[in-house]
């Protein structure tokens, strides 16, 4: 026995180690979803619904006005989800299956990149490989900044050193094996690809590093290494142009109401300095001990601050030994490493002392170099440095440690077995506390924790509202907040679902939930000093310019959560009061079944398109059909959603209005809609790409939001066939048009790439496997 568990001791941790990450889930959140945040985490419990409703489509509503924000890289995920879904039916195990995953895949595929770092006989080094992993999943930092919000960018634990493998494979062998590898993996992992600034931290501390580190190799070498680099982007990249292509479009061909108008508003600019200049107030030393940023979790009252105090503070004395074995290493490197070795710790050596600077700022001058850097093109987004660069630190980190650790098992033989068991206790002990921070109340609330159990009510009450409203309309969530969260109180206990508002999910109408939801624009500023100011004659007109036609309330929201002024600003809250709703609301609709939540009709009620004589019928987020009757002059058609120049008109030959079934008027607007279908894609779809769209130079902006056009039925009839129209006898047409969102299409062509990039990477391994065979 003894001789079996020394020789497979490392299998035997491992396991241990895995089945750990595996079990955590169960463990921090004992059967309760584990819910909110900005990423929503619906995805691992509703994949379905998201695959059919949201992901598909480059225009975007999530609590918001529309945007073009695509969204497809998650599509990979939702479909391998959805098929778990369907198989386990068992909501937490998908949602505790999401949170162990990417630790598990990100330890596994980090010891094996550590490895690959060496020369000689791999197996030499697995041990330290092994700590330096357990070091990097399991880091004070990583459980702070990752495992507590759990955001999509999660999965970047796994991804980047699963590529970095990858990537060295390929680098040694040549082999096209391990691109094709990689592009498999990161397709599945895509989800993570939308983290972009934790992957541009990546590129800005590896990049500056290997461009000065550059001397140290000869051309050859340097010149066979970019090579390989650019082949493997260069697939790995276009593998997911199914996705990238409409995201870099939205940068190329930025509009009003794109993803990338909002990064680069003077609104976003403008919080950079405040923001760092309010958090950059820590030093390295809690870092270099592998510790999150004391100095933040007390000057925001973060419950973190009491994990310092009862643990850290006092357990701190023992994370000295990173910095021990970091001193040794450095004393012994040149006797211990080769000389390829060295140049490779170098290299990430010096994106470890970036990765420092990047993840405290605060470093004498250097933390106005930062604030200089705002100056570039989008490093906005670092502004909450100590959450984009915290990942890329630790990964630098435990390369580092790695190495460290090498050095002292090859330079100090007997003291390392010493060292290295006590490194592992070490790492151990400094995740004692994971219960403790994971599970801690939501910031600013003593007794509300994130992990629920959705009510019943709320659930039935959505389903209610999905069966009685279209999903043209928005609702306005009451209490309107701060950002675009949403609070909803658990089944059974003071936990609360707390982030950007599901009721797209569960009842299939966009919200408007807070300050946020109104991306940016002026809007958003003036919503709070209407609610304020009982401003209510401006306050409707606005829900009616946005398409904002019923009201929903939560009445059973916590206390303690209502007094989160990051949740709630307490003028608004303060306001938003019976003399409020009575204001903006004609008639109650529905009330839940225990009376906690109530849906309201407002005083005047909209229609998302509208027009003298127009029936329209939704097909999806992106698509509509429209039937103009009796067009005899030039008239005005409306569509109350956020202007973009993609959204574009196409004239249909045969006008027919069977398409109409159980058409439901607006009397004031003189507008039917159809009832609607969900379709996510239509072979039509396709002819988008090269039709010429009608009247896109009528396309204009109504009321300073939405999109309008000017619809001339002469223009037609000189410059169409009569298959496009249908003549009346007193002169007028009839006439069908399909509003369609144009960037939709970059979908198609991107889904396209990758479809042949993936098809003829296979060909080529299938007949190179062949040709093995055969020589």
């Amino acid at each position: 026995m003894k001789k079996f568990i020394k020789k497979n001791y490392l299998l035997l941790l491992n396991t241990l180690v895995v089945i750990g990450l595996f079990l955590l889930p169960y463990l921090l959140f004992q059967g309760k979803l584990y819910l909110g945040g900005d990423d929503t985490k619906l995805q691992y419990v509703f994949p379905a619904v998201l695959l059919r409703d949201v992901h598909p489509f480059s225009w975007y509503h999530f609590s918001s006005l529309g945007w073009n924000n695509p969204v497809q890289f998650e599509l990979p995920f939702l479909i391998v989800w959805s098929f778990l879904d369907y198989l386990m039916r068992i909501k937490f195990v998908l949602n505790y299956l999401g949170f162990s995953l990417p630790l598990i895949a990100g330890f596994i595929y980090f010891q094996k990149f550590l490895v690959e770092l060496l020369e000689g006989k791999k197996g030499n080094h697995k041990t330290e490989a092994f700590l330096a992993s357990f070091f990097y999943i399991l880091s004070p930092i990583i459980i702070v900044n990752q495992m507590v919000n759990f955001l999509i960018s999660i999965w970047l634990l796994a991804l980047i050193p699963a590529n970095l493998y990858f990537f060295v494979r390929y680098l040694k062998t040549a082999r096209f094996i391990y691109v094709f590898l990689a592009m498999v993996l990161t397709t599945f992992f895509s989800i993570a690809l939308f983290s972009i600034p934790w992957i541009l931290g990546y590129v800005a501390v590896l990049v500056p590093s290997m461009l000065v580190s550059a001397f140290l190799f000869k051309k050859k070498e340097i010149i066979y290494f970019l090579k390989k680099l650019v082949f493997f982007l260069f697939f790995v990249l276009v593998s997911q142009a199914f996705w990238l292509y409409g995201f870099l479009n939205t940068y190329l061909l930025i509009s009003k109401n794109s993803f990338a108008a909002k990064v680069v508003s003077k609104q976003f600019l403008d919080t950079f300095s405040p923001v760092v200049l309010s958090t950059a107030r820590g030093t390295i030393i809690y870092p270099l001990l592998n510790l999150f940023h004391r100095q933040i979790a007390f000057d925001f009252n973060w419950d973190l601050k009491n994990v310092f105090l009862n643990f850290y503070d006092k357990t701190m004395i023992l994370n000295s030994i990173y910095l021990i074995i970091l001193v040794l290493a450095l004393i012994n490197l040149k006797k211990a490493l080769s000389k390829k070795e060295r140049k490779i710790f170098i290299i990430f050596f010096g994106s470890f002392l970036l990765a420092l600077f990047f993840f405290t700022v605060n470093i004498g001058p250097l933390k106005e170099l930062f604030l200089f850097l705002r100056n570039f093109p989008g490093f906005v987004v670092f502004r909450n440095f100590y959450d984009k660069f915290a990942p890329t630190y630790v990964t630098f980190f435990s390369i580092v440690i790695f190495f460290s650790l090498v050095v002292v098992r090859r330079s100090l033989k007997k003291a390392s077995k010493i060292l290295l068991i006590a490194f592992g206790i070490i790492v151990l002990v400094n995740f004692i506390p994971v219960e403790k921070i994971v599970n801690s109340p939501i910031w600013q609330t003593s007794q509300s924790y994130k992990h629920i159990t959705f009510p019943k009510e709320y659930i039935n009450f959505m389903k209610e509202i999905n069966n009685k409203i279209p999903t043209t309309n928005n609702l306005l969530s009451v209490p309107f907040g701060s950002s675009v969260y949403s609070v909803i109180k658990d089944e059974t206990s003071n936990n609360v679902y707390v982030g950007v508002s599901p009721v797209i999910v569960f009842s299939g109408l966009n919200d408007i939930s807070g300050h946020l939801s109104f991306n940016f624009t002026e809007i958003a500023n003036m919503m709070d000093g209407l609610i304020v100011n009982r401003n209510y004659s401006k306050l409707n007109s606005v829900l009616y310019q946005h398409n904002i036609n019923y009201v929903v309330v939560t009445k059973n929201i916590p206390k303690d959560a209502l007094n989160a002024d990051w949740l709630f600003g307490a003028n608004v809250l303060r306001k938003q009061d019976k003399e409020f709703l009575n204001s903006i609301t004609s008639k109650k609709l529905l009330t839940s079944q225990e009376g906690n939540y109530e849906l309201y009709q407002t005083k005047k009620t909209n229609s998302l398109i509208s027009s003298r004589n127009v029936y329209f019928k939704k097909i999806s987020p992106v698509k509509y059909v429209i039937y103009i009757k009796n067009l005899e002059k030039k008239q005005v058609l409306s569509f109350v959603d956020s202007y973009h120049t993609g959204w574009k008109l196409y004239l249909k030959k045969n006008p027919s209005l069977s398409f109409c079934l159980k058409p439901a008027q607006n009397r004031e607007l003189l507008s039917y809609q159809c009832k609607e279908e969900k379709k996510i894609f239509e072979p039509e779809d396709l002819s988008f790409l090269y039709l010429r769209p009608v009247f896109d130079e009528k396309h204009g902006l109504l009321n300073d939001y939405a999109n309008k056009w000017e619809i001339d039925p002469s223009y037609i009839k000189h410059n169409f066939d009569s298959l496009y129209y249908k003549e009346n006898k007193n002169g007028s047409i009839d006439i069908e048009l399909v509003l369609y969102f144009k960037p939709q299409t970059d979908f198609f062509i991107g889904v396209f790439v990758s479809a042949i990039v993936f098809l003829a990477s296979g060909i080529y391994l299938i007949l190179k496997k062949k040709n093995e065979k055969l020589n």
